[in-house]
Parts: C-alpha cells; structure tokens; sequence
C-alpha cells in the first residue's frame, strides 16, 4: 500500500471522526449519540485490525490482506483516535474533576481507563523508531492489545444501556481468538 493509498485510509477514518465532532459542536449530534458512536467505532476497528492477521493465516487466498497487514499500525492509531474522542467527550460533557474521579471508581469506568491506558502505550510505540528501539520487546508490548480488546468489550457490555452489540463485538472477538489459536502465532497448526 503506498502513499496515495495510505492517505485515503487516514481521509477515509478523519472524515467521520472530524464530521462527528462538527456535528457535536453545532448541537446536531447529542452528547450520548457522539460517546456511542465513538466507542462502538473504536470497539469495530480494533475487531478490524485484529482479524487481519489470523484471517490471512487461515485465508492465504485472500491477497488484499497481505497490504492490509502492512497497515495494522495505522489501523490501530486510527483506532487510538476513535478511543481519544470517546475520552474527551466524556471528560467535556463531566467538567469537572471531582464528578470524573466519583465516576472513576465505578467497575464500568475502571475497565475503560484501564483499556485506554493499554491503547495510549500501544498508540506512543507505533511507530518505527519504537520499533528498532524495543526490538523483540516491541511485539511483546503490543500483544496487551489483546488485553485491552477484553477490557474494551467488558467496558462496553457493562456500561451500555443496551449490551447487546457489544455482546455480538465480544463474540466477534472470541471468535477471532479461536482462529488465532487454532494456527498457532506463527502460522503453525496448534495442538
């Protein structure tokens, strides 16, 4: 994937993140519809960026996934960005720190601030110095992504007025889990 299509990955996302926000401002979109949205789309390119590896372990034939692979980084910072608005809405619409720390306590909250303390970490070593710098430690950070899928999807169910989406994304995710395993990390037959 070059630049041109690089760019068009990074346009296709910041077009309705930017789009979202614009809307929120003008007083289209509400405060809950924005935070929904937002987290759900989060949760959506995480799932996204995950089955990229074990479908093309257990799908060699499908060749648009080998340029996908080469954008999981962007994928994932993308998906970084989705988490970062989801945080600073919920931080704009509470206002004020005591109302943050009152909530901060609750189990719903601290599986999302623990989910977006991975994402941050993931999100500042993605890029290619990090990657020279950690060396084999640079895998073995970003496999707490798997990590933060469960807390995200935890978050989710036990936050949403309606868990049932996030029930189905938690499914979606046990089932990449299952493929993952089942081809070993390397591509090798498990068990």
């Amino acid at each position: 994937m070059g630049a041109v299509q690089r760019g068009l990955l990074w346009a296709g996302f910041a077009g309705p993140l930017g789009l979202g926000i614009a809307l929120y401002l003008a007083d289209t979109v509400s405060y809950g519809q924005l935070l929904s949205w937002s987290g759900e789309a989060a949760v959506w390119l995480l799932l996204l960026t995950l089955a990229i590896s074990p479908l093309r372990r257990n799908f060699p034939q499908l060749t648009f996934l080998r340029s996908m692979r080469q954008r999981r980084r962007d994928l994932g910072l993308i998906t970084f960005g989705c988490s970062l608005l989801h945080v600073l809405v919920y931080l704009e619409r509470k206002g004020e720190f005591g109302r943050i720390l009152a909530e901060a306590t609750r189990t719903d909250m601290v599986l999302g601030w623990l989910a977006f303390a991975v994402f941050g970490i993931l999100a500042l070593t993605s890029n290619d110095f990090s990657v020279r710098w950690l060396g084999q430690r640079w895998q073995t950070l970003h496999s707490l992504v798997h990590g933060a899928a469960a807390l995200s999807l935890a978050h989710w169910v036990s936050s949403a007025y309606d868990p049932t989406v996030g029930w189905w994304c938690a499914s979606v995710y046990a089932g990449l889990v299952v493929l993952r395993i089942r081809r070993g990390p390397r591509g090798t037959v498990a068990g």
